[in-house]
């Protein structure tokens, strides 16, 4: 499987009998195929198989030769299904990176007909973003000051946010 320094450890479990007795000596003619992903929350599950599912990194035991699908998930993530082709001798490695669910938007403004931008483009109900990443919401209207807020949205979560807008006091010239 690799540089064990860089690998995860394999996990032996006597019950398991797919798991390998000794990580260095496949069970039954099989190699084990390790299965490690972002976020470390994830689950991992051998598609058309009774195996259950496992939290990563996980070891699946599999014949040289076959083919086979696993399916990586995680919440407030979007699943993805790779397939692997099993090397006859030493194992394989799959490294997936789940991607976060974008978030839904709801911006509430007061006064409620101000106009709002999110990174410079026009706000629409139904609106997402991706999570993660920084983004600055602005309100304007007329005879208001303007307000501007920068928020981060969380995997899969709605983000609302509300911004108020200020009455523009008039200055009296004496």
């Amino acid at each position: 499987l690799g540089d064990a320094a860089n690998e995860p450890s394999i996990a032996v479990d006597p019950n398991d009998p797919n798991s390998p007795t000794d990580p260095g000596v496949p069970a039954a003619g099989k190699v084990p195929v390790l299965v490690d992903a972002e976020p470390s929350t994830a689950k991992v599950e051998l598609v058309g198989s009774d195996q259950g599912e496992r939290t990563v990194p996980a070891v699946f035991m599999a014949k040289p030769g076959e083919t086979i699908e696993v399916r990586v998930f995680a919440p407030n993530h979007e699943a993805q299904r790779e397939k692997v082709e099993v090397p006859a001798t030493g194992g394989a490695k799959v490294s997936v990176t789940l991607r976060a669910m974008p978030a839904p938007l709801l911006v509430k403004t007061s006064p409620g007909d101000a106009s709002v931008t999110v990174d410079g483009e026009p706000y629409r109900e139904g609106m997402t973003v991706e999570p993660g990443q920084e983004i600055k919401l602005r309100a304007e209207k007329r005879g208001y000051e303007s307000t501007t807020r920068v928020v981060t949205a969380e995997p899969g979560q709605e983000l609302q946010v509300a911004l108020e807008l200020k009455k523009k006091t008039e200055e009296i010239m004496t």
